[in-house]
């Protein structure tokens, strides 16, 4: 009974180590090196691949200083392969690696002086100031 129920152990972390799905983000804007924030947290600045665990709602931030921010709700539906019974197949009873990358884009719309009013500011503040908070 023991050697069975080692071999059932050296099977289930055998397949265990074998599949390998990756997932990233790949969040670009135009110009490049904005700083970028997933879901509150600062991922580095654009260009920038970021890996994630779980599907679903994400919320992006793109900053630049002379452009907009830039604040989108983005949803990540999982791949047919992420979804029961696949998963179980892809995640770990094959050796490929399967890559699950999304990419984004955003192109900042330059701010105009002009309309910097001092009521635009205090707006700005403001949200500088929640995001910091958060």
């Amino acid at each position: 009974m023991k050697r069975w129920v080692d071999a059932v152990l050296v099977l289930l972390l055998a397949a265990a180590a074998v599949g390998c799905v990756e997932r990233k983000l790949f969040i670009a804007t135009v110009p490049a090196e904005a700083d970028v924030y997933l879901d509150g947290h600062y991922v580095g600045k654009s260009p920038v691949t970021v890996p994630f665990t779980h599907y679903g709602t994400r919320e992006i931030v793109v900053r630049k200083a002379g452009y907009e921010v830039v604040r989108e709700e983005k949803i990540l539906e999982p791949p047919p392969f992420q979804e029961f019974p696949w998963d179980l197949y892809y995640e770990t009873l094959t050796s490929d690696l399967y890559i699950d990358e999304r990419p984004f884009s955003f192109v900042l719309t330059p701010i105009d002086p002009a309309e910097m009013t001092r009521e635009v500011v205090d707006v700005k503040m403001a949200e500088a100031k929640e995001i910091r908070e958060r």
